[in-house]
């Protein structure tokens, strides 16, 4: 039997919709507001201690300030409390090196000098395609002379790193394969090598180093890995040892070039989750072994786990850095400054968050070994593929 609604009632019960939704209105609204009053009162209490903390030190110190060396420190120790421990502030400078970095390009000439325990300055560093490396500069030369200017006497080490890093040209004499040599070089601009590898003498095993994720690491390695597979490769070890991340882009493109379509991971921003899936065609099909120590970290922990959840690598080294937040870098447009703040969370599809936690090896190895001995992590990944049962599928 239907019974009519009268007019009246009608009215009635939308006029109790109507209070209800401004009831919870203004109740919203002045949770938000007093949040905001709060923000503004905290936010003014700050600007009033610094206020009188440099009310205090210009009146009171005896000598000149650095108005912008002091901006500068302030802004650091700043981001520094605000108890996030991978923020960061980075002058210009600081952020075209990291910007550099992250686009996984460089420019000057590519190396790195120190003093060693004898007093002389060698070359530390020479990067792979830069113009060091392809002059014929090595690590351990000693370098004798820049632009003519013997070190030592007329140049100071820090003068010669100053010049390294600002000069177009510079022509450099060292003492290298015994015998002095000059080598002159041009500043340039060229690709940061992120990825190495060869094939394992004796073993069908193909090595490949990972040292960051940048926007050319994704290339690199679908071409080392690739590389190494018509050379023979039958299965993998993946290095990621003392990598701490980079772009999470470049791990995603990894990831989806060796695991099938699904998902692996979550990324948690501002409450909002994002899943992380493969839309790879291809997939590994043989085994592979990756080697992680304490200072694999960030996007390294998510391609390490996400290879391990999935049964497509065995884990071998010690327990990973435990850092599973994901950083953005804003800017301050009057310096060109920017911050580093952290911005959200990985997590892995099973394991969920490694935050504080690290992710642990399948296989437990601690000693590293000194200079010139044997990689025992290293070995123990060799000997994990050695005596694996896996077949290769004819996929990668």
């Amino acid at each position: 039997m239907n019974k009519k609604i009268s007019l009246g009632t009608v009215i009635a019960l939308i006029a109790v919709a109507v209070a209800l939704t401004v009831t919870l209105t203004m109740a919203f609204s002045m949770r938000l507001f007093s949040a905001k009053v709060t923000d503004v009162n905290q936010r003014q209490a700050l600007l009033d201690y610094l206020t009188e903390v440099d009310k205090q030190v210009r009146e009171q110190y005896d000598g000149d300030v650095d108005e912008a060396g002091l901006r500068e420190a302030v802004a650091a120790a700043y981001v520094k409390g605000i108890g996030d421990p991978y923020a960061e502030y980075l002058n210009a400078n600081q952020y075209t090196k990291v910007q550099a970095k992250l686009s996984g390009e460089s420019e000057g000439f590519g190396l790195v000098v120190v003093r060693n325990t004898e007093g002389k300055v060698v070359i530390d560093a020479v990067d792979p395609g830069s113009p060091a490396a392809t002059s014929g500069l090595k690590v351990g030369a000693i370098v004798l002379s820049a632009d003519d200017v013997p070190l030592g006497t007329e140049m100071t080490t820090s003068e010669l790193q100053d010049l390294l890093q600002t000069a177009g040209k510079i022509r450099l004499t060292v003492r290298q394969d015994d015998k002095e040599q000059s080598f002159s070089l041009v500043s340039a601009t060229y690709e940061l090598v992120t990825v190495t590898g060869k094939l394992l003498e004796d073993t069908g095993i193909g090595y490949v180093r990972i040292t960051a994720f940048s926007d050319v690491t994704s290339r690199q390695f679908s071409d080392m890995v690739e590389q190494l597979r018509t050379q023979g490769a039958s299965s993998y070890i993946f290095d990621v040892r003392s990598n701490t991340g980079g772009s999470l882009t470049a791990v995603r493109e990894m990831l989806a070039y060796l695991m099938p379509r699904g998902a692996y991971g979550t990324l948690t921003k501002s409450g909002m989750v994002e899943e992380l899936t493969s839309e790879g065609t291809l997939e590994l099909t043989v085994p592979s072994a990756t080697l992680i120590n304490g200072s694999t970290m960030a996007e390294a922990e998510l391609f390490a786990g996400a290879l391990s959840e999935q049964q497509k690598t065995t884990l071998v080294g010690a327990t990973t850095n435990g850092c599973a937040m994901v950083q953005e870098y804003f800017a301050i447009t009057s310096t060109n400054a920017r911050i580093k703040l952290s911005t959200g969370q990985l997590a892995l599809s099973l394991g969920g968050s490694w935050q504080g936690i690290g992710i642990k090896p399948t296989r437990e190895v601690l000693a590293i070994t000194a200079e010139g001995t044997e990689d025992m992590q290293l070995q123990a990944a060799i000997d994990v593929l050695t005596g694996s049962t896996a077949v290769n599928n004819a996929g990668m």
